[in-house]
C-alpha cells in the first residue's frame, strides 16, 4: 500500500508531522502497560556515591529515536489528457495482435467508422476501453 501526500508549503508538512506524532504516541500509551509507583522510583544501574563524596552519581538520559517525517510525493489531480498519436499507436498494437475486428466494432459504439473522426470529448472513454482490451496506454 502507498500513500501520497503533497503539502504546499514546508510549515503545512511540518504540522502534519507533528500530529501524526501525537498520534502515534496516544497510541503508543494505549497500549504501553502502566507500571507501580514503587517500581518506577526504583532506578536500575545507579551507583551510590562512595561514602563521604556528598555527590549524586549522575544518570544517563534516555535515548530518543530519530523522527521519520514523511516524504512528500505529487498526487495526479487531473485526468490524463490524449492525443490522437496516443489513440493510434495503441489501437495499433491491438491490431499487430489481430484484434481488427473488435476494434471495428469499438469504433462502432462510439459512432465513428475510423479514429480521427473521434470526438476529442471521447479521447479518454476511448482510451478506457482500449485498455479493457489490453493496450498500454
Amino acid at each position: 500500500m502507498q500513500i501520497t501526500a503533497t503539502f504546499d508549503t514546508y510549515e503545512e508538512m511540518m504540522d502534519f508531522a507533528a500530529k501524526l506524532q501525537k498520534e502515534e504516541k496516544a497510541e503508543k500509551k494505549e497500549t504501553e502497560h502502566p507500571v507501580s509507583d514503587k517500581a518506577s522510583s526504583v532506578i536500575p544501574d545507579a551507583q551510590p556515591a562512595p561514602a563521604g563524596a556528598g555527590s549524586v552519581a549522575p544518570l544517563q538520559a534516555p535515548v530518543t529515536q530519530p523522527v521519520q517525517t514523511p516524504t512528500a510525493q505529487p498526487v495526479q489531480t487531473s485526468a490524463p489528457s490524449y492525443t490522437l498519436d496516443s489513440l493510434s499507436v495503441a489501437a495499433m498494437t491491438l491490431m499487430d495482435r489481430g484484434m481488427q475486428q473488435q476494434l471495428q466494432q469499438l469504433l462502432a459504439g462510439y459512432g465513428v467508422a475510423s479514429l480521427p473522426e473521434l470526438p476529442k470529448e471521447q479521447y479518454g472513454a476511448f482510451a478506457t476501453a482500449l485498455r479493457g482490451m489490453g493496450a498500454q496506454i
